[in-house]
């Protein structure tokens, strides 16, 4: 069970997020209180598996996450794909999960580096479809040359 609680106050539309050691956050409106918590809330509902909280943080960042890769990348789809599986990572892996700077510095931190691991795998392949490439070209030399003698 998570220990975040919910609890609405009918008289004035209000939302209070009650937090362990008796901490308390109240908001304006149900939707948006998730975005204000600090770091270390969000962190500790993620690691809960709180899927309210994590869906939040994916909301708020999501955009400027793609829009990050994709400078980096110069292609919108593997951009995206980067960022989904950054925040799959994080969701897979949350009962471990220490972050010790800002949750956006992490974020962004985590993009750039899967674009960087994704254009060095891609210059791999690169070199590896060239070599197959010129191999085959030499073999399929050799063998014609040898027909032909």
């Amino acid at each position: 069970m998570s220990a975040l609680s919910v609890v609405f106050d009918n008289s004035s539309q209000k939302e209070t997020v009650r937090w362990p050691q008796n901490r308390t956050f109240a908001t304006k409106r149900r939707e948006s209180y998730y975005v204000q918590l600090s770091d270390t809330q969000i962190l500790i509902a993620i690691r809960e598996g709180d899927e309210r909280v994590f869906e939040q943080v994916f909301r708020k960042y999501y955009g400027g996450l793609c829009t990050y890769g994709r400078s980096i990348l110069r292609d919108e789809e593997e951009a995206e794909e980067i960022v989904q599986n950054v925040f799959v990572g994080i969701w897979e892996k949350r009962a471990e999960l220490e972050i010790t700077q800002s949750l956006k510095s992490y974020l962004y931190r985590a993009v750039h580096n899967h674009c960087l691991n994704r254009i060095k795998h891609q210059k791999v392949r690169d070199e590896h479809q060239q070599y197959t490439l010129y191999s085959q070209e030499e073999a399929y030399e050799s063998v014609s040359q040898t027909v032909y003698k």
